[in-house]
């Protein structure tokens, strides 16, 4: 099953915890001994640039050739940390799923695995490209949901929910010295034709009662915004009695007199009401009208020794 990011279990600080020592260990920053539930980083040059927001700070550091101390992160996963446990010179940070270290972690996260290149140890390795992509189906309301695709780049065969096979496919960012790999050109155009077509199939499939419930309350919207400037017409055409102001001077006569030089405020002409109600209608249509919006989200070349037995492949026919 495909996993919908907005239904997912919120991020507890365990796993906020794991998330950070597997990101820190991947970028190659030690993580010092410290308290249970807190995390020690140093981080490298290349981790700090992109971590904390110090442009000028580095480039300074860069244009006088300066080699500055490196930057301690000590981050916290519980609120009740003890004083004696904070390192001297370290500030302390909470991490939740929200906070501003963390937002800088996952993006940095993912600038880096964007693209990938992995090998699983065997004599013979042949290529695949796996695909995560994120499907949006959009609305007044958003629902996300992950999607993961495994090209076969010897026949171009498709595959499935992926990423839940070869989660636990024992890769390595380095090349076994005894595999041999072997050589096959990849046309990237036809592998995102695939895909694209196989989302495609897959959207078509999907439910549409969401897309119909959002035209429905998009629908009623724009009908209540006919209806209100409709209401101005009907209003102005009708002459004002005395003893009952219009309700622009009404509002002017409890504002005060208006700042126009002449005293009095110009009337609003249909042309400039009919340009405000088509603004208005275009801001709902931009709101509320149903799409699905597909990103890719990471690319990686893998080598295995063979399609994993338990992946499903997609029937483009």
């Amino acid at each position: 099953m495909s996993t919908p990011v907005s239904e997912a279990t919120p991020w507890s600080d365990a796993l906020l915890e794991d998330y950070c020592k597997r990101y820190f260990r991947a970028v190659g920053a030690p993580l010092l001994p410290s308290a249970r539930q807190t995390l020690l980083a140093v981080l490298p040059r290349d981790v700090d640039k992109e971590l904390t927001d110090r442009p000028f700070y580095w480039m300074w550091v860069e244009t006088m050739h300066e080699t500055p101390p490196e930057t301690v992160l000590f981050l916290t996963f519980r609120d009740d940390v003890e004083a004696a446990a904070i390192p001297d010179a370290c500030k302390i940070e909470r991490i939740h799923a929200g906070s501003y270290r963390m937002q800088r972690i996952v993006a940095s996260a993912r600038h880096r695995g964007a693209f990938a290149v992995a090998y699983q140890r065997a004599q013979v390795a042949s290529p695949f490209v796996l695909m995560n992509v994120k499907v949006s189906y959009l609305s007044d309301r958003r629902l996300d949901r992950m999607e993961s695709y495994l090209v076969d780049l010897r026949d171009y065969r498709i595959y499935s929910e992926a990423m839940s096979v070869l989660g636990g496919t024992d890769l390595s960012d380095e090349r076994p010295l005894e595999t041999q790999i072997l050589a096959v050109p990849v046309d990237f155009d036809q592998i995102f034709s695939l895909i694209k077509k196989t989302v495609q199939r897959q959207v078509a499939l999907d439910d549409h009662t969401w897309s119909r419930e959002a035209r429905a309350r998009l629908d009623r919207e724009l009908r209540t915004l006919d209806d209100y400037y409709a209401s101005l017409e009907d209003a102005g055409s009708h002459p004002e009695t005395p003893d009952e102001p219009a309700p622009r001077e009404a509002f002017a006569a409890l504002e005060g007199p208006a700042d126009t030089g002449s005293g009095t405020e110009p009337p609003v002409s249909r042309f400039s009401r009919a340009a405000e109600r088509e603004l208005r209608r275009s801001e709902l249509v931009w709101r509320g009208e149903p799409r699905v919006e597909v990103r890719p989200l990471q690319v990686a070349l893998l080598y295995l020794s063979a399609v994993p037995e338990s992946l499903c492949e997609v029937n483009l026919s």
